[in-house]
């Protein structure tokens, strides 16, 4: 399954070994990033490292072989369509890319479920896509 991850689940993963990290590694999913997601995720390396004592660049460097990342141009056609759909401007570029892959976006924000153009699985929802 093909599957759009914002950058909170991304930290999820990264600060704990639970649910969150076992689902984005789960073999049924393809996870899909835009490209700004891993300098986002590289500014919190300190906090990171503080929650969880491990060395934050090592778990990055397996996640970007494991989570495609999308370029930025890729996704300008669908900008436009994703600035109207999306209810916080923060939100655009996974609505965006989601929309390129037609596929589902996993996030645990709240807002992203109020639109109707794509489809939001929560972590809990997640699981239950895999089982």
């Amino acid at each position: 399954m093909d599957i759009v991850v914002d950058a909170n689940i991304l930290f999820a993963a990264c600060i704990r070994d639970g649910l969150t990290r076992a689902l984005l590694f789960h073999t049924s999913l393809r996870p899909y990033v835009p490209a700004f997601v891993f300098e986002e995720v590289t500014k919190h390396k300190a906090t990171i490292e503080k929650k969880t004592r491990n060395n934050a660049d090592a778990f990055f460097a397996v996640l970007r072989t494991y989570i495609e990342v999308v370029p930025e141009e890729e996704l300008l056609p669908f900008l436009e369509e994703a600035l109207q759909i999306s209810p916080d401007p923060n939100d655009v570029h996974y609505i965006a890319l989601a929309r390129k892959l037609r596929c589902p976006l996993w996030s645990q924000d709240k807002k992203l479920k109020e639109q109707r153009f794509v489809q939001v699985f929560t972590t809990e929802e997640m699981k239950e896509q895999v089982a």
